[in-house]
């Protein structure tokens, strides 16, 4: 098992093994930086920095991902202004939230291996991906539809009609599923190649 641990202010992060408590990697850090910490194979952790070749006064943002193993930074300049950077679970895909003249607005996903970019809106929920597939749930609280956004091409398309009052989502990777719940005891499950939903009641 591999650990992570940061120190000196978040100057740097070490890769340590669990069991022993050797340190096996070190990655020296911006003060400033915003961590996204690892959840992906190989392993990576990413943070985001302001880019300090944009005039003052202007916030632009690069995301520099690490694999930590091999100690190899890649750098993608995102273009604009961007939060404190959240893991998608075991994907390559980091999200945050964009902010549009000093107010939060939309949702903005990045592959950290291809570098690319997709876009949601600010009111989206519920966030999970496969491969290079973003999952979540847009519309109005209890009126929410499952939705997937496709990174390599860039585009988002609905999977459902409205489902309601979802309260949780999850996906099974192997199977390509996604997972959710809705009370007061339903299970809906979405399986994206056959594009087919089933629900489930739990008694």
């Amino acid at each position: 098992m591999i650990g992570f641990l940061t120190s000196g202010g978040k100057d740097g992060v070490d890769l340590f093994t669990i069991e022993d408590g050797r340190r096996i990697a070190r990655y020296e850090i911006p003060h400033d930086a915003k961590l996204a910490w690892p959840a992906a194979e190989p392993v990576w952790f990413a943070y985001l920095v302001a880019d300090g070749s944009v005039p003052a006064g202007t916030c632009r943002t690069r995301l520099v991902a690490v694999d930590l193993l091999h100690g190899v930074p890649t750098s993608h300049d995102v273009g604009m202004c961007l939060g404190s950077p959240t893991w998608l679970g075991q994907s390559s895909i980091v999200l945050a939230q964009e902010y549009v003249s000093g107010t939060l607005g939309p949702w903005v996903a990045i592959d950290v291996v291809t570098g690319r970019i997709g876009r949601a809106p600010a009111n989206s929920k519920h966030w999970a991906a496969i491969g290079h597939t973003v999952f979540y749930t847009d519309g109005t609280k209890g009126h929410r539809s499952l939705m997937a956004l496709d990174l390599e091409r860039g585009i988002a398309r609905s999977l459902t009609e409205d489902l309601g009052d979802v309260r949780f989502m999850t996906v099974e990777p192997s199977s390509r599923t996604v997972v959710l719940t809705r009370p007061p005891s339903d299970v809906l499950l979405y399986h994206f190649d056959a594009h087919r939903l089933d629900r489930c009641t739990i008694r």
